[in-house]
């Protein structure tokens, strides 16, 4: 079947889209998570590990937390940049069939 140019379904588009979102929502959630077993998997090898406590130790000092938050800003713009394409698609589909009306006759 020939190709006669791209359409998008808005109604699978904004269903993936809210799917991204609500995982962008999870990552506070993922973020204390992570800390948390971080934090307690030290608390277990101190004393019985210290390469592996003290390793420990330093991924919970390092800034990953930090990127955590950037990706989810990321992500989040992400899902509105494409939420406001999908509703420019829409927009521009309704314009065209207004245009369009009454300018093709009927075979």
């Amino acid at each position: 079947m020939p190709i006669d140019g791209w359409r998008i379904d808005p109604a699978t588009a904004r269903a993936a889209v809210a799917g991204a979102r609500t995982e962008a929502e999870g990552f506070g959630q993922l973020e204390v998570g992570l800390v948390g077993a971080l934090q307690s998997a030290s608390t277990a090898t101190s004393g019985k590990a210290p390469s592996t406590t003290s390793s420990l130790e330093r991924i919970l000092t390092d800034p990953f937390e930090l990127d955590l938050a950037a990706v989810a800003q990321r992500l989040s713009a992400a899902v509105e940049a494409t939420e406001a394409a999908i509703a420019a698609y829409e927009a521009g589909d309704a314009e065209m069939g207004t245009r369009s009306d009454g300018a093709v006759e009927p075979r």
